[in-house]
């Protein structure tokens, strides 16, 4: 989770220094890297675990990285990538921890044997 809010936050600090259409893109690319990474990981874990919310939880992971992709196919066409797109991004992660992935961390602590 850390490395996708720094990645968010590098993003941020990115547009805040008007940096080049280049280096926005590759800040996008490194969260989608991130996220994609990240996701794949805590899919196979859910998995492993046979957490049975992880259909619902793997969805939401689809849809956001599909948002992600589509932030970076209209940047690549030319739409400016704003402070907007880092406060969706760090909202949606924030309330994805709070919600689905603590879920899932309370429904692991219940499966460890006493």
């Amino acid at each position: 989770h850390k490395a996708l809010f720094e990645a968010v936050n590098m993003l941020s600090q990115a547009i805040q220094d008007v940096m080049t259409d280049d280096a926005l893109m590759m800040q996008l690319a490194l969260i989608a890297q991130r996220t994609i990474f990240h996701f794949h990981t805590e899919e196979g874990l859910m998995k492993s675990d046979q957490y049975p919310g992880r259909t619902l939880h793997g969805a939401e992971h689809l849809d956001l990285i599909l948002k992600v992709r589509e932030i970076q196919y209209k940047s690549a066409k030319g739409q400016a990538v704003t402070k907007d797109i880092t406060r969706f991004l760090a909202e949606w992660f924030g309330r994805h921890i709070v919600s689905l992935d603590m879920d899932y961390a309370t429904y692991t602590r219940s499966e460890v044997p006493v």
